[in-house]
């Protein structure tokens, strides 16, 4: 597993999970910048994605400041597509995560910070009265936190 440099990389948070894994394989096909993919579990990447010279893989909770700040040590470019999965969790990581986030990437200095969220997006929850909601709210509450931060 690579440790984390200062050298310009982009990083994924919360690149074990589908949406996230995919904009690592992106990153990787298209960005002449290395790619750091921020997991809680490094393991959960094992076998799941082709080794590559540009790819660093980092154990890191965006829950944890301390693991927020070291995961973006050397942004360039940042992906938030980490999503909570418990009961209490979308407010620590889905809210809370995000402002974390978005504190301590404008204070480094990073350069573009991405949200991705992809809550009840499948043609199974196209109609969910949740997403019916989220959708019809014009600014989201993470949205909203990182226009807050100023990033």
């Amino acid at each position: 597993m690579a440790q984390p440099s200062t050298s310009p990389v982009n990083v994924v948070l919360g690149a074990a999970g589908a949406t996230g894994l995919e904009c690592v394989k992106r990153l990787l096909a298209t960005s002449d910048l290395p790619t750091r993919a921020v997991v809680r579990d490094p393991a959960k990447l094992q076998g799941v994605i082709e080794p590559s010279p540009k790819l660093q893989i980092a154990k890191g909770d965006v829950t944890d400041e301390a693991s927020v700040r070291e995961a973006l040590a050397g942004a360039k470019g940042v992906i938030f597509a980490a999503a909570g999965k418990g009961y209490w969790s979308p407010a620590e990581v889905d809210f809370k995560g995000v402002q974390r986030v978005a504190a301590v990437s404008k204070e480094l200095g990073v350069e573009r910070v991405v949200l991705v969220s992809s809550m009840l997006v499948t043609k199974k929850h196209w109609l969910h009265p949740v997403r019916l909601l989220l959708n019809n709210i014009r600014y989201g509450l993470m949205d909203n936190k990182l226009k807050e931060s100023g990033e």
